[in-house]
């Protein structure tokens, strides 16, 4: 720290170093003057020195290092495989227009405009010329590349950048005619090496295939399909061939297994009969008998006569309509015309309502008939309904049993049958998997080999195509004034740089003079506080400050007080303020006004200890001496004050 703390006293808080802080600058403030001497001397010296630097000019263009995207998809799939840079590397295609072996003739053009420049050991100089004298950068987001150059001859500025120019797209038309180069010697090397590869995969299945008794069939490869992706081989569809013994083979164990499923579906079904007419219908022989309709017919006729008892139970003796109807539905009382006869009873009803009322003997009649019509009409029907119902049950089980049977019969023929094809197509696991190795090998150099000649025509064709260079977004240009060097920020750092030299100066200035200068030292160094501050005119009689340090002392616990002067002082101010402090004889309290050496001297028992002195003349060995002594003496200044 700028200023000297006593240890013990230190508080490791915001508010302390809040007030260091106002101490700093209250020392900036006394020491102004001096600080201001340097600043102003330093800023004349850096408004002289940026006048005798050569002023610095520059000039700038753009380009736009475009990618044909059709080049892009031809050359893309080979870009790893034959070592080309990817197309959409930019930073890379930047780094290499930043590199020696396109700038290293630019630079020794400059070299040789300038008659004094020496051309030789262009590696070293080319280095520290391009980070001092070039910006090549890409524009954010973009493909777009800005070029700075920077020189103080201003003349030499555009001939430069329009050399750059034509570097850079000839450099463009170059890397075209490289690739194309590298891609072609690259394909024509693979075709040849795959053509062989292919004949040899093709023989080698085909001759096993006659070995072992197997259908070799095409490999369909489709000449339209890019096998070359991502810079791998994609055997994804070569992976999903298969041979057809094999998938007959897997068809019939599925078809075994389904079989064995539904034997012991039917075998565990009881009353589950419309499950057992689903499996019966679904097999081709029981449904062409019949049984498993004959079945469900029995079943839907069931569920009829269920029907139609409810709904008979349920009808009261209004509901003749309905009655009659379902009477119709039942043979045997058609035949025994008894819904007609109800039917005929109530039209005769009609008839005569229309002509009597209800009190004739006609009528009254009429009406105990269709009673008892229509009772006997309900006790029939439930009677035949329930013995219809009756036959059905005594027919249904034997029915579902044989249809059971003939089920599972069935199924048991059809699987010996599946099982008879399953051995004819088996083939030992060796041979099956041999055979599909050899099978996916042939197809996948056939495929690669189809792939490559594709390329190859697609390589030859972007060869024939003429393709422009890349294209300038803006001409070299020549800024009007130089860039370098800023006055400004030449002058503003030498006054920054001055400033600083004050202050380290003032600083050193004060720490060599061992001043305590600042009151607020004083109290940080003993950790007490300033009692009070006198001037020459305040030590007198009837003075305030006098009359408050007279009945400050007497309020003091202890009998014995002792004020130590420290630093110079007039001898007139020490004897006024000895005289005027002088505490009364009434009270027992003594208060003395001792110098440091008077006090080490004095062998008298303090029990108060302050100090009196002047914070201008004081120097920090004086005050430190003086506190070594209180501490033998396990005395501590209680308080100061300060004279000025």
């Amino acid at each position: 720290m700028l200023y000297i703390q006593d240890k013990e006293s230190k508080k490791n808080n915001s508010s302390d170093q809040e007030f260091d802080i106002f101490l700093f600058f209250k020392f900036l403030l006394r020491n102004k003057f001096l600080i201001g001497k340097f600043s102003l001397i330093s800023f004349l010296l850096g408004i002289i020195f940026s006048f005798t630097i050569k002023n610095v000019y520059e000039g700038q263009f753009q380009i736009v290092l475009k990618k044909d995207e059709q080049q892009a998809s031809a050359y893309g799939s080979f870009q790893n495989i034959i070592g080309l840079d990817k197309t959409n590397d930019l930073k890379t295609e930047v780094g290499i227009l930043e590199s020696p072996s396109l700038l290293k003739p630019i630079l020794k053009y400059i070299l040789l405009s300038k008659d004094s420049e020496d051309i030789s050991n262009l590696d070293a100089k080319f280095f520290s010329w391009r980070k001092n004298n070039l910006d090549v950068n890409l524009l954010k987001g973009t493909s777009i590349l800005d070029i700075s150059y920077r020189d103080e001859d201003k003349d030499l500025i555009i001939p430069v950048l329009q050399k750059m120019t034509l570097a850079y797209q000839d450099y463009s038309g170059r890397t075209k005619r490289r690739r194309e180069e590298l891609t072609k010697t690259f394909l024509i090397n693979q075709i040849d090496k795959y053509q062989k590869k292919s004949s040899a995969s093709l023989k080698a299945a085909q001759d096993f295939a006659i070995d072992e008794d197997l259908v070799f069939n095409n490999l369909n490869i489709d000449e339209n399909s890019n096998l070359i992706q991502n810079n791998s081989l994609s055997t994804t569809n070569l992976l999903q061939t298969n041979i057809g013994f094999e998938r007959d083979r897997v068809k019939a164990a599925n078809q075994l297994k389904k079989i064995d499923l539904q034997i012991e579906k039917i075998k565990n079904l009881k009353d589950e009969v419309d499950e057992l007419i689903y499996y019966g219908a679904s097999i081709p022989a029981l449904a062409k008998e019949g049984l498993p309709d004959e079945i469900k017919e029995s079943e839907n006729r069931l569920l009829t006569i269920n029907q139609q008892l409810e709904s008979i139970k349920s009808l009261n003796e209004n509901d003749l309509e309905a009655l009659q109807y379902i009477g119709a539905s039942i043979p045997a009382l058609v035949e025994q015309g008894l819904p007609q006869t109800l039917k005929n009873i109530e039209s005769n009803l009609v008839d005569l309502r229309a002509k009597y009322t209800d009190a004739d003997i006609n009528i009254i009649n009429l009406i105990e008939k269709r009673k008892l019509t229509s009772s006997l009409l309900r006790e029939r029907a439930i009677k035949y309904l329930n013995v219809e119902k009756t036959n059905i049950f005594l027919n249904r089980e034997p029915r579902i049993n044989l249809l059971k049977d003939r089920a599972i019969k069935y199924l048991k023929a059809l699987r010996l049958e599946i099982e008879a094809d399953m051995e004819a197509v088996m083939r030992p696991k060796e041979v099956i998997l041999k055979y599909k190795e050899l099978i996916r090998e042939a197809a996948r150099d056939e495929k690669t080999l189809i792939s490559l000649e594709q390329q190859l025509r697609i390589i030859e064709l972007e060869g024939a195509k003429t393709e422009d260079p890349w294209e300038l977004i803006t001409e070299p240009t020549l800024k009007n004034k130089p860039v370098e060097p800023s006055r400004i920020f030449i002058s503003f750092s030498f006054l920054v740089l001055g400033t600083l030299l004050g202050v380290i100066f003032s600083i050193y200035k004060r720490r060599k003079s061992d001043l305590v200068e600042d009151s607020q030292n004083l109290e940080n160094f003993f950790n007490v506080k300033i009692i009070e501050n006198l001037s020459s005119t305040d030590i007198k009689l009837g003075s305030t400050k006098i009359l408050f340090l007279k009945k400050f002392f007497n309020n003091l616990s202890g009998e014995r007080t002792v004020l130590i002067s420290l630093g110079e002082f007039k001898e007139e101010n020490s004897k006024k303020l000895k005289k005027l402090l002088t505490l009364d004889k009434s009270n027992d309290k003594t208060l003395m006004i001792k110098s440091s050496l008077e006090f080490m001297d004095d062998t008298t028992d303090f029990e108060n200890a302050f100090l009196i002195t002047r914070v201008d003349t004081l120097k920090f060995k004086e005050i430190k001496e003086l506190r070594k002594r209180l501490d033998f003496l396990n005395l501590r200044i209680k308080g100061i004050i300060l004279m000025y």
